[in-house]
């Protein structure tokens, strides 16, 4: 059987220091810098021989120049062998990597299914709560019967703020030239008050 040499240019990156490998069925070199993980844990390393080493092995004499056709067609064979396992093994890493996509995707649609959900339950609690339409009368009611008391309590107090008022206007109003300290706040305490 004729074993490539990595030493033949077995792949186009220049820093590849691949060897051949001596499999239990084939001879495979890195013919397009083969990943790690394709060739078994039984593979071995064979030491790299150079072309000139390996030129001279295959044709010692001038009747193997006959065989180099032949020797050229089982390199063929295996190269497409190994181009062959390369594929499956690409394949089966898409299809898993196809498989856990499509499992992701499976996920985030029942979790979006599952925010829908939620966030129409949280904007639309008439759908979850029978009684909603009570709680928002009785919510209305509170809040008329807030201002209103709010609205009693200032009625209550008007007396007493307007006496204030007034004790401060009849104290600006003994100096009619001079100054009116209290006017302002007196104002300010109108506004308010209306």
């Amino acid at each position: 059987m004729f074993r490539p040499s990595s030493a033949l240019s077995c792949c186009n990156y220049p820093s590849c220091a691949h060897a051949v490998y001596t499999l239990p069925t084939a001879t495979l070199s890195c013919h397009y810098c083969l990943v790690s993980e394709f060739l078994p844990t039984t593979a071995t390393v064979v030491p790299q021989v150079s072309a000139a080493q390996a030129v001279g092995e295959y044709l010692q004499s001038p009747d193997d120049l006959v065989k180099v056709a032949a020797f050229r067609k089982e390199l063929e064979k295996e190269k497409a062998s190994v181009d062959a396992r390369l594929k499956s093994y690409q394949l089966d890493a898409i299809r898993e990597g196809l498989k856990r996509l499509l499992s992701t995707r499976n996920h985030v649609q029942v979790l979006k299914e599952e925010m829908q959900t939620i966030d129409r339950l949280c904007t639309d609690p008439q759908n979850a709560v029978s009684t909603f339409d009570r709680i928002c009368c009785v919510a209305m009611f509170h809040w008329n019967f807030e201002q209103t008391e709010e609205m009693v309590n200032n009625f209550l107090e008007m007396n007493s703020k307007l006496d204030v008022l007034e004790e401060m206007l009849a104290a600006d109003s003994q100096e009619l030239v001079g100054p009116a300290p209290n006017l302002l706040h007196v104002h300010l305490q109108i506004l308010e008050a209306f």
